[in-house]
């Protein structure tokens, strides 16, 4: 039976350094499940962060533009404003889950 090895590529300095992992580990079970949890939670946080701004916006949008009669232009103005809103959430939520991890 051939032995399989579990080698982890990063990079430190410019270069690529790779490291061996010990599949036999009692903490290897324990990481990876913490990684995957943290990975979930960070997919799900940023749905939330992308779509409230936006659906928000289209809301709010409509709410105007039945109350002052200007059919679309409340609405798209909210919707470019939840874009921009959205995107700028998640930049911050990534570059500070980039820092977590350094």
């Amino acid at each position: 039976m051939p032995i399989r090895k579990r080698i982890a590529l990063s990079f430190k300095e410019g270069r690529l350094v790779s490291k061996e992992i010990n599949k036999n580990s009692p903490n290897d079970k324990d990481n990876s499940r913490e990684k995957l949890i943290r990975g979930v939670g960070l997919v799900s946080e940023l749905g939330f962060v992308i779509s409230f701004p936006l659906v928000g916006g289209v809301f709010l949008g409509i709410w105007l533009d039945k109350r002052f009669s200007s059919s679309p232009k409340m609405t798209l103005s909210f919707l470019f404003l939840g874009l921009v809103i959205a995107f700028s959430n998640l930049f911050l939520i990534i570059s500070e889950f980039s820092k977590k991890k350094k």
